[in-house]
């Protein structure tokens, strides 16, 4: 192998580095010009859904990313050896079946869109006779035809939300997007983004569309626009109530996969009729008699402002999960945020760019040599000050060190949830930093 394939390789693990450490760079993904910047792929990566720290849980994210892009450089590598050793024929041969696999491979079944089959617009028509104090507004963005020529462009005039929830299947790759695992709260750092394969997940796009395009557009006075995301909205919560997609089950019918339910509504689907359900809509307010929401509220400022749409997205996830898919079982349970995660939201909230350590054993001695030593959760670098965050669990003690002069800081916490914690983290370092 030649130098410049070393470093060409050398150069893909880098990108897979910045690809995977960007978002942290860049406050948790709140600045994309900063992410772009960092990580010139992740332009390519957002434009076709990647999430940003997307291979495991972090840090293990932190190798498994670039590891992917090293074995990518593999793959062009002996792929190009290969090449040369075939014909220009079976060069060409190779090239097509590769291809065509790769655009295979990414397409997962989901409810058709189609003539005659228009599951999802059906759906979201009927919705309206479930919520009967529907706003007029609303309703008379309800009134295309389920059977209307769908394509792969965004909004045109004369679209509504029921075209809007058929063309969120165009084009057919988008089907990758339209998955949600919510028992995994840290894909993402707390912003459940945790989706097929290495894709995002369907409340990330679901709240991307929301904020970028629902809003904005009914803001600026496009609300025929905003109601058409809105259908885009309404498939991918459509999508949640379906094992499969709540599951990360592919139910890709190219490699012998299948989803009975999607099959069985394809053809039955007209038997929904809207009005017998009507008066028992979800009201996010109260999903759950008693339920905290504060222990599985993501900690990403976007998902906070839009509160209501995350637990409606993850409510039906769950609910979902408790029916078993055809290549997955069924699922009761969920997961809670943990302290350390609210502890880095707030850090990076005021320190975007600090340096944190997970686990770090500190070791100080001030003025009067007075010796300290403790293990803390997180330690933050940022400048010429350091700060030690501890979030103290059943089994688990105060260290007790103190702070030396402007340097070095110390908060333990016990007993707050995720929000209090991340507020209180925000606001020590704020009145601590120079």
């Amino acid at each position: 192998m030649s130098k410049k394939w070393w470093i060409f390789g050398l150069l893909m693990f880098i990108i897979g580095l910045l690809h995977t450490v960007s978002p942290f760079i860049c406050n948790m993904g709140g600045n994309s010009k900063c992410m772009a910047l960092l990580s010139i792929p992740t332009l390519v990566f957002n434009y076709i859904g990647l999430k940003w720290v997307n291979i495991g849980h972090p840090p293990s994210s932190l190798i498994m990313t670039p590891i992917f892009y090293v074995v990518i450089w593999f793959l062009i590598y002996f792929a190009r050896k290969l090449l040369k050793k075939i014909n220009l024929k079976k060069r060409l041969i190779f090239v097509l079946l590769t291809f065509l696999f790769v655009a295979v491979l990414p397409i997962v079944l989901g409810y058709n869109v189609d003539p005659p089959e228009n599951v999802h617009q059906h759906i979201t028509n009927e919705s309206a006779k479930v919520w009967t104090l529907i706003p007029p507004e609303m309703k008379q963005h309800l009134k295309t035809p389920l059977n209307q020529n769908l394509d792969s462009d965004n909004f045109q005039n004369g679209e509504d939300i029921i075209t809007g929830s058929g063309e969120e299947d165009r084009p057919e790759a988008n089907a990758v997007l339209h998955f949600f695992q919510p028992d995994n709260p840290y894909g993402g750092i707390g912003q459940y983004n945790d989706g097929i394969f290495v894709f995002e997940s369907s409340y990330t796009r679901a709240l991307n569309i929301w904020t970028q395009n629902v809003i904005p557009s009914y803001l600026k006075g496009n609300v025929e626009e905003s109601y058409y995301y809105l259908g885009r909205v309404v498939h991918l919560l459509e999508d949640a109530s379906q094992p499969s997609h709540v599951h990360l089950d592919p139910h890709n019918p190219s490699f012998g996969g299948t989803s009975i339910i999607e099959t069985w509504t394809g053809t039955n689907f007209n038997q929904y009729n809207g009005t017998n359900y009507a008066e028992k809509q979800y009201n996010y307010e109260d999903l759950i008699d008693g339920f905290n929401w504060i222990n599985v509220d993501p900690t990403g400022s976007s998902s906070k402002l839009n509160i209501g749409l995350f637990r409606l997205f993850w409510y039906t996830a769950q609910k979902s999960q408790y029916w078993a898919s055809d290549d997955r079982p069924a699922n009761y349970t969920y997961v809670e945020l943990d302290g350390d995660v609210a502890i880095t939201t707030g850090i990076l909230n005021v320190l975007p760019t600090a340096i944190i350590h997970n686990e770090q054993q500190v070791y100080t001695r001030n003025a009067s040599n007075t010796q300290q030593l403790g293990r803390f959760d997180k330690f933050v670098q940022y400048n010429n000050q350091r700060w030690a965050f501890n979030y103290v669990t059943s089994g688990e003690s105060f260290t007790n060190m103190q702070n030396i002069s402007n340097i070095f800081f110390v908060l333990e916490m016990q007993g707050l949830t995720p929000v209090q914690i991340e507020t209180l983290v925000a606001q020590f370092i704020n009145q601590t930093k120079n």
